[in-house]
């Protein structure tokens, strides 16, 4: 009996109080769940608690050449290269050619781009620096470039993105914070331009080789590797995300040292041709022109593996009885090098094993991974005398096809000359054009 009056006399005293207060309690109520959806909303927004990502890159970087990857986050060019190596608009409409093909005309002002300081992009503000071109803006909506000489991988030269200074860019991101030491580029963060944006932080970090940026994985300095060559080390650790990504835009070849004997003579380096097998285990490279490119010519001469004729060919060729062949390259290709030291050594060819960044003028063989140019002009590789040319190749009608590929706009005609530049270039063998690497992603789940 005794606890039912309590009961009562509880609820008689909620009930008092709540009249008493009841506009006070209600307005907190309303006011407590104004204040959570306009919190949320906020927060929606602004994504105040943004997600990082946190990624890994190989390489040595500074602020002058940032790596084209992080770049392209960042600002445009006036054009951009399809997959294809078709050149189309991006930050310009449309552009005319002169006749003589020395006058170039960019039209803007139908498409709506804006600087990451707030202000509108308009033609005064490109700012390309070419040494043999005049950049002349019209006005807002017209620029000009003006060439001494027709140049026709300027279309794909201006897919490369402009900034004002400091960086800043007309991307969907822009530069927060950058760390550096000296002048080498340790970090970059990225936030996207807008803060409504759903779009994650992104954190580049650069490591000098892939053994630290292993290390970096382990102890969780970063959460995604873009590209690596050897993920063995990953194998059988749970939660990880692994793709494999073949890289067409590169190949791995060994290169040859054409002005030293017997490199100098074509039988020698089309026997070493032969003795290779390619790496039959990965997608084959046949030329220095990416297989996805319109300028691909699929039917050059391939050099499948074939063990008489190599030693036929070396038959014509006068090589000292005790003559050690050097083959430079890199400590992450050291697999394939031996590969290849092996298979030359079955064709009589004694060589030994030499890393460097760079090889020395005496080399012999250089085995590296060269990237291909979004254009398929090719003539600071292979053209007589270029500092690019490290096979320091000579070859007057090669000569003749890269100056012309340089001055044809038509694509139909420019096709047709690199096309017999492959062709030309793959029978006189400056190099073995062994196969596109295939790297690995690297993520936790």
């Amino acid at each position: 009996m005794q606890f039912f009056k309590k009961i009562r006399f509880f609820f008689r005293l909620s009930s008092a109080f709540l009249k008493k207060r009841f506009l006070v309690i209600f307005a907190g109520i309303l006011i407590g769940i104004s204040f959570y959806f306009f919190l949320s909303n906020i927060f929606q927004k602004y994504n105040l608690f943004r997600k990082t990502e946190k990624i890994g890159l190989v390489g040595k970087y500074s602020l002058e050449d940032i790596p084209e990857e992080i770049l392209q986050y960042i600002s445009f060019g006036l054009t951009e290269i399809t997959p294809e190596g078709e050149v189309v608009p991006k930050l310009c409409d449309r552009w005319e050619i002169s006749s003589d093909e020395k006058i170039y005309s960019f039209y803007f002002g139908k498409k709506k781009f804006f600087w990451h300081d707030g202000t509108e992009f308009n033609a005064n503000d490109i700012n390309y620096n070419f040494k043999d071109a005049k950049v002349m803006p019209i006005d807002s909506y017209l620029l000009k470039i003006v060439l001494n000489e027709p140049f026709s991988p300027l279309l794909s030269v201006l897919s490369q993105p402009i900034f004002k200074k400091g960086l800043i860019g007309l991307g969907d991101y822009r530069i927060d914070k950058v760390e550096t030491s000296g002048k080498t580029l340790k970090s970059i963060l990225l936030k996207p331009k807008t803060r409504s944006s759903s779009l994650l932080n992104l954190h580049f970090k650069f490591y000098t080789n892939e053994s630290y940026l292993k290390t970096a994985f382990a102890l969780g300095e970063i959460d995604i590797i873009k590209e690596i060559e050897n993920p063995q080390y990953f194998a059988g650790i749970n939660n990880l995300k692994i793709d494999k990504i073949p890289k067409t835009d590169r190949y791995l070849a060994l290169f040859f040292n054409t002005a030293k004997d017997p490199s100098s003579d074509k039988n020698f380096r089309q026997a070493v041709a032969y003795a290779l097998s390619k790496f039959p285990d990965q997608k084959r490279a046949i030329s220095p022109i990416s297989p996805s490119s319109i300028y691909f010519n699929p039917g050059v001469k391939k050099y499948e593996k074939d063990l008489a004729k190599a030693k036929l060919l070396l038959e014509k060729i006068k090589i000292e009885k005790d003559r050690i062949f050097s083959i430079y390259s890199f400590p992450l290709l050291e697999e394939q090098a031996k590969t290849i030291q092996e298979e030359l050594n079955k064709i009589g060819l004694k060589t030994e094993i030499k890393f460097s960044s760079l090889p020395q003028d005496e080399y012999d063989f250089f085995l590296a991974i060269e990237k291909i140019p979004l254009d398929p002009d090719q003539y600071s590789y292979w053209h007589t005398g270029q500092a690019r040319n490290i096979t320091h190749f000579s070859n007057p009608r090669i000569d003749k096809l890269l100056e012309d590929g340089r001055k044809t706009l038509i694509t139909d005609e420019r096709k047709k000359i690199y096309f017999d530049f492959q062709r030309f270039l793959t029978e006189e063998t400056p190099a073995v054009f062994l196969y596109y690497p295939i790297y690995s992603s690297i993520e936790r789940k």
